[in-house]
């Protein structure tokens, strides 16, 4: 790999790590809350929406950085 493409790597990385901790800020609903919702939902609406939205980040993140890995 390329000292470009190295370095293109290691930022993709460092922002997956970055994307990764704020998914884990999100709040989860409480475990009486979930007990009692049938969809076995995690979070609220809005902070799914966040997690969401973290979890395509992500993913792009992946598909780029398996993209430039040398096959």
């Amino acid at each position: 790999m390329a000292k470009s493409k190295a370095d293109y790597y290691d930022w993709l990385m460092k922002k997956h790590d970055t994307v990764s901790q704020q998914l884990k800020k999100v709040p989860k609903i409480s475990l009486e809350q979930q007990a009692k919702n049938a969809q076995l939902l995690e979070y609220d609406v809005s902070n799914q929406k966040k997690v969401n939205f973290y979890k395509k980040i992500l993913g792009q993140i992946n598909e780029e950085a398996r993209r430039i890995l040398p096959q």
